[in-house]
C-alpha cells in the first residue's frame, strides 16, 4: 500500500473557498473530538465570520498540511501565525515578533509534518524581521514538541468555571452590599459608549498593565479607541455581547471594573474578559464587589447562562 501523500500549501481563512472552508470545519472537529470535547464546538457560520475579517492591526499567515486520499483531499495539519503591524504605533513595541498556534491531527504525529509546518513559520520570521516567536499549548505532547525546538516556558494560565446553579447567592448578596458609599456603580450591556470607553482607557490599560506575566517578555499593548473600536466590529461578525460594570469614584475615575463576553452560539455561557482594580483602591473589598455584581448581572440579563469561565494568569 502505497504511503499517503502529504504536501503543504498556505491557507488564507481570509479568502478560502468553500470546498478550503469544509475541509477546515472537518479538520477542526476532528481536532476538537481529540483536545476538548467537554468545550461547545463552534457553529461552522460563526468560525467563518470571525476568521474572515482581516484587522488592521495584525497579519494573519497560515499554511495547512494536506493529504491525498486518493478520492480527493483532507486537512491533517494547520498553523497559523499572527504578526503585529509594526506601522501602528499601538503595536511597536511588539514589532519584534510573532504568535504562533498550531496542530496535527494525533494519526499523523511523529511523521515530520508538525516540523515541517513550524518550518514555514520559521522562513516567515526571518523574511520579517521578527527574532521572537510566541506559542501556547495545552497538551503534554505540544510542550514536548515546543521544547524540543527550544521553546521555554514563560508563563501559566488556567481556565476557571463557575456553575451558577452552585452558587452561594446569599453570598454574593452580602459582598455586592460592601460596596463602598464614595463609588457608583454605572452598567453598560451589549456595547460600552465609545464616549465612556475613550473616558475609561487609561484606567483600563493601567490595569492591563498590572496583570501577571510571569517571565513572558511580550511588551503591554494599550488599547487606543481605534482598536476598541476594530474589537467591536469583530466581536459584531458573532453577534457578540459585550457587558461591563464600572466602579467610578466622585472624581469620575475608574475604580474597578469587570467585562463579560456573551455570544449567541454559545448560550449557556459567558466569559469574563477582565475584571481588575486600580492600584490605590486595591485592599478594600472591590474586587469581590465587583465579582458579585458581574454574578448577579449575569443572573439578571443573561438568564440562559448556566456556566461562567475567566482566566489567570
Amino acid at each position: 500500500m502505497a504511503a499517503p501523500t502529504i504536501s503543504i500549501r498556505p491557507l488564507d481563512l481570509h479568502d478560502a473557498s468553500a470546498a478550503e472552508w469544509a475541509a477546515f470545519h472537518e479538520f477542526r472537529r476532528i481536532r476538537h473530538a481529540e483536545s476538548c470535547r467537554d468545550e461547545p464546538l463552534l457553529p461552522d457560520a460563526a468560525v467563518e465570520a470571525s476568521r474572515r475579517k482581516r484587522s488592521p492591526y495584525w497579519q494573519h499567515v497560515g499554511w495547512a498540511a494536506w493529504e491525498d486520499t486518493g478520492a480527493g483531499e483532507r486537512i491533517i495539519g494547520y498553523i497559523y501565525t499572527d504578526l503585529p503591524d509594526w506601522n501602528h504605533p499601538e503595536m511597536a513595541s511588539n514589532g519584534h515578533q510573532m504568535f504562533v498556534h498550531g496542530s496535527v491531527c494525533k494519526e499523523f504525529r511523529r511523521r515530520g509534518i508538525g516540523t515541517s509546518l513550524l518550518g514555514k513559520v520559521g522562513t516567515l520570521a526571518a523574511a520579517a524581521g521578527r527574532s521572537l516567536v510566541t506559542s501556547t499549548t495545552e497538551q503534554e505532547d505540544g510542550h514536548a514538541f515546543l521544547r524540543h525546538f527550544g521553546g521555554e516556558e514563560t508563563m501559566r494560565y488556567e481556565e476557571n468555571h463557575l456553575r451558577l446553579d452552585q452558587v452561594d447567592w446569599e453570598m454574593v448578596e452580602r459582598w455586592f452590599a460592601t460596596l463602598p458609599a464614595d463609588l457608583s456603580l454605572t452598567t453598560y450591556a451589549d456595547r460600552v459608549p465609545m464616549a465612556a470607553f475613550e473616558r475609561m482607557l487609561p484606567a483600563i490599560n493601567a490595569i492591563v498593565a498590572d496583570i501577571p506575566r510571569d517571565r513572558l517578555s511580550i511588551p503591554v499593548i494599550e488599547n487606543s479607541p481605534s482598536m476598541i473600536e476594530d474589537w467591536y466590529g469583530r466581536l459584531g461578525q458573532r453577534q457578540g455581547r459585550h457587558h461591563m460594570l464600572a466602579l467610578t469614584d466622585a472624581n469620575g475615575e475608574l475604580a474597578a471594573m469587570a467585562d463579560l463576553l456573551w455570544f449567541p452560539d454559545t448560550p449557556d455561557r459567558a466569559g469574563h474578559n477582565l475584571m481588575g482594580v486600580r492600584r490605590d483602591r486595591r485592599g478594600q473589598g472591590l474586587g469581590k464587589a465587583i465579582k458579585a455584581a458581574a454574578l448577579l448581572h449575569v443572573r439578571k440579563s443573561l438568564p440562559t447562562v448556566e456556566l461562567m469561565t475567566t482566566g489567570n494568569n
